[in-house]
């Protein structure tokens, strides 16, 4: 089974888009879009 994190409307924050990168690797996602 793939697990994909999925996030929307991270632009212009460079807080909320370091967070997102994160993200994959804390939730085991294969794929983040």
């Amino acid at each position: 089974m793939t697990r994909i994190f999925f996030a929307t409307d991270i632009h212009g924050s460079e807080k909320c888009w370091r967070k997102f990168i994160n993200a994959g690797q804390f939730y085991k996602a294969d794929i983040i879009i």
